[in-house]
């Protein structure tokens, strides 16, 4: 693109350089024209109507020079027109899909950590309802602890009771042996 916009520079400054050639040569050759026509062997009336008809000729010829040269200028003023559009086009296209792809990637990204926002939360949830199942467990577990030991300490003091009222029999039985 930068090589185009260079070449396209490089022709129009040849083309002027042209168009100031052909301009100072059809300039040289009407005053080289008017010379001879100054110079010439003719009658003075004569020479005055070549020299108005020279001047009108020349006149004419500068202005289809001129206008030759400005319809030339306005035709490489479209074209360079159109190829500053074509360049702005291209310019504005790339950067449109570098935006629509910059948007989708950010689409993406927020997306990806929406769902991984949720699979977190969701993960803490799981953990959250496994560790209120296994604490209940534990409570369970721990009451029924609670109530075997309960048992057990109800069925050891009254097996200490039994055993107390056994030796106090024992005791006594010793005693009224030794009494007697």
């Amino acid at each position: 693109m930068l090589r185009e916009i260079y070449e396209e520079r490089r022709r129009r400054k040849f083309r002027e350089e042209v168009g100031r050639i052909v301009i100072s040569g059809t300039f040289a050759a009407l005053i080289g024209a008017a010379a001879g026509i100054l110079f010439a062997p003719q009658a003075g009336k004569k020479t005055r109507q070549d020299i108005a008809q020279g001047s009108i000729d020349l006149a004419n010829k500068a202005k289809e020079g001129a206008q030759d040269l400005a319809d030339e200028l306005y035709i490489k003023s479209l074209e360079a027109k159109h190829a500053a559009q074509k360049t702005v086009e291209k310019f504005s296209t790339k950067t449109n899909e570098l935006v629509d792809q910059g948007v989708e990637k950010a689409q993406e990204f927020a997306d990806k950590a929406k769902n991984k926002a949720e699979d977190l939360g969701q993960d803490l949830e799981d953990a959250k309802e496994d560790l209120e199942e296994k604490a209940k467990e534990k409570k369970d577990e721990l009451e029924d602890k609670a109530e075997q030991v309960k048992e057990a300490s109800k069925d050891l003091k009254e097996d200490l009771k039994e055993q107390n009222e056994e030796v106090k029999k024992d005791l006594k039985d010793f005693k009224d042996q030794v009494k007697k």
